[in-house]
């Protein structure tokens, strides 16, 4: 297993992910997305400085995967439940939630562990 190196003081990339995206939610007249990609900056920055020597960060990493591999298909399922006008912050947190429950009951199958 390997281990990150922390990069140091990256506060640019933050200021410039920031930038962008406030720039990015006027331009589109307060679309969805920006906001997500900030949130997503800031969290991948606040989490690569956390110490990963944890054996329990093996078990998330395998689980992230699932998620990333199956949030596709949730989305889908949120959205032909919920409809198309579904506030955009509670069809994402569904999507998440339903998600990181199905995957610990798909690796309980010989098909799911391949899948996750």
């Amino acid at each position: 297993m390997g281990f990150a190196k922390p990069l140091g003081r990256q506060n640019w990339v933050v200021a410039l992910a920031a930038l962008l995206s406030v720039s990015a939610y006027v331009i589109t007249v307060g679309a969805f997305w920006p906001p997500a990609l900030v949130l997503s900056v800031l969290a991948f920055m606040g989490f690569w400085r956390v110490d990963v020597t944890s054996p329990v960060m093996a078990k998330l990493g395998k689980t992230a995967f699932g998620i990333y591999l199956l949030h596709p298909f949730f989305m889908l399922v949120v959205y032909k439940f919920c409809g198309s006008g579904v506030n955009h912050w509670l069809a994402g947190f569904l999507c998440f939630l339903i998600t990181w429950l199905s995957v610990p009951v798909l690796r309980q199958f010989r098909w799911g562990k391949a899948l996750t």
